[in-house]
């Protein structure tokens, strides 16, 4: 069970502020890729998602997804992060969960997306343009059809990550993904040391 003093703010019955880029916050992406270790994937993943208010939610074998209504007429993206095996995962899956809550808004997304925690020989996933994301844990931004900062760390631990620096990428992708120009201080080439 999560601490009171670890628990999100929904949990505490109190209401959460309409979403947008000002919502993204280090702490929700560091307790959300811990969580992600601490609880089965699957579960914690559909448990946040919901609590974000998806408009659909779907599993299959290896994947989870969930999904926020677009603009009529757009196509649907499939946000793709890996499953959470390691940090790389456990941050992919915590941005997705972190765009989520930017996106617990009012105002339909610009276009219908599914959000899927999906490991890599997972099939029968929702149909769309598909966009992988991850890993972001060091490297530069790259926005595109694979959204990362480059290679994959298997060395990288939770302790080591510089929150700001993560916060600052995350909300380079969602400029990305909302059709925002994203600026160069956004997609540093490598993180800073953690302070």
């Amino acid at each position: 069970m999560f601490s009171l003093l670890g628990c999100p703010a929904e949990d505490l019955g109190v209401p959460l502020s309409p979403g947008g880029g000002e919502v993204l916050k280090s702490e929700d992406l560091r307790r959300d890729a811990s969580g992600l270790f601490e609880w089965p994937p699957a579960e914690f993943f559909k448990e946040r998602m919901l609590k974000m208010d998806a408009d659909d939610f779907r599993e299959g074998e290896g994947w989870s997804c969930a999904f926020r209504e677009g603009a009529e007429g757009t196509a649907t993206r499939v946000l793709r992060s890996a499953w959470p095996t390691d940090v790389d995962g456990a941050i992919s899956t915590a941005v997705l969960i972190s765009l989520a809550k930017a996106w617990n808004r009012p105002e339909p997304l610009t276009h219908p997306t599914w959000m899927c925690m999906a490991r890599p020989d997972a099939t029968g996933l929702p149909d769309g343009d598909q966009i992988l994301m991850g890993p972001f844990t060091s490297g530069a931004l790259e926005l595109g059809a694979h959204i990362h900062c480059g290679e994959p760390n298997p060395a990288a631990t939770l302790s080591e990550l510089n929150d700001n620096w993560l916060k600052r990428q995350t909300h380079a992708v969602w400029d990305h993904l909302e059709g925002k120009k994203t600026t160069a201080a956004e997609t540093r080439r490598t993180p800073p040391p953690r302070r």
